[in-house]
């Protein structure tokens, strides 16, 4: 008889329990802070005989999916040059993007000359500086036949010969690689150097070496192949200052800050000045760069 009681609260006691459990499947809304809007100003200037370009836009929601950005279309953009006191007016074109057009011979960007970037923006004045420095030294661009073991995929990778030039003065570059034209942009493609190496300030320098190895074979993203009749282009981009290379390795971390041990991400580095009392702030990161380009065919 007492084993039957127990059997009858026994069976009572699990439907209880499963109801409990299911009841606590249903979600639970949680309004969170939209967090304040930002203007994004994305300023890379250089030294390449074409077009130069500005981007403003506003920032979007970290919960945002959406592909459509936020554009500024009435601000008004300026760069000086504060070695001849020369300033360049950037016209507004479209999406975002303010232009400074170019003559085939003309070029705005000039090493050790010192820059300043305005930008007036309801009423408010934004700035920054950048000190265009001097870039590295291309020597060829290597082929070299490869295959995936574990995807049974065949192509070509290319592999850049160059190096740093030697100085008391740290160099800091983006290496950006291109097929056909088209740019590998993911933020895996990310190829930076420190003088010859990828270390960063409080290392030893590897000042004038050639590019190490991973720098090197990395204009060919790790994923990826050339094919016969496929074009490569490099640029390599001097850096103005420390703190841009820091940019770069603050957005290279902060995507691939995942799992167990994720630390909480943190608002990339900006040196875009906001002026006192303006209720928008800025951010994004103003740059001067030298460029120099080579290319290969591959066959």
């Amino acid at each position: 008889m007492k084993v039957k009681l127990i059997d009858k609260i026994y069976y009572l006691i699990i439907p209880v329990i499963l109801i409990l459990f299911f009841s606590c499947e249903d979600p639970v809304q949680i309004k969170l802070d939209q967090g304040q809007k930002l203007l994004v100003i994305d300023a890379f200037i250089n030294d390449l005989r074409q077009d130069q370009q500005v981007r403003i836009t506003y920032s979007q929601n970290y919960f945002d999916n959406s592909q459509n950005v936020s554009v500024v279309d009435n601000a008004q953009v300026l760069l000086k040059d504060l070695n001849s006191n020369t300033t360049y007016t950037f016209t507004y074109k479209n999406d975002g993007y303010y232009t400074y057009t170019l003559s085939p011979t003309d070029t705005i960007a000039k090493v050790n000359h010192l820059y300043q970037l305005l930008v007036v923006y309801n009423g408010y004045t934004y700035t920054a500086t950048a000190l265009q420095k001097r870039t590295a030294v291309i020597d060829s661009i290597q082929v070299k036949f490869r295959k995936n073991n574990f995807t049974g995929e065949e192509g070509y990778k290319c592999i850049l010969w160059g190096r740093d030039v030697p100085g008391p003065i740290p160099d800091y570059y983006w290496i950006k690689s291109f097929k056909n034209d088209v740019f590998w942009g993911r933020t895996s493609d990310i190829n930076l150097a420190y003088d010859g190496a990828s270390g960063g300030s409080g290392g030893v320098r590897a000042d004038g070496y050639v590019f190490t190895p991973n720098i090197a074979e990395a204009i060919t993203p790790f994923d990826r192949y050339y094919q016969k009749g496929d074009t490569c282009r490099v640029e390599i981009h001097s850096l103005s200052s420390e703190e841009c290379w820091n940019m770069f390795i603050q957005i290279i971390n902060n995507t691939n800050n995942q799992g167990l041990f994720a630390t909480t991400l943190e608002n990339t580095k900006t040196n875009i000045i906001t002026p006192n009392g303006s209720p928008i702030k800025a951010v994004g990161f103003f740059n001067m760069a030298s460029v120099i380009t080579a290319t290969k065919v591959v066959n």
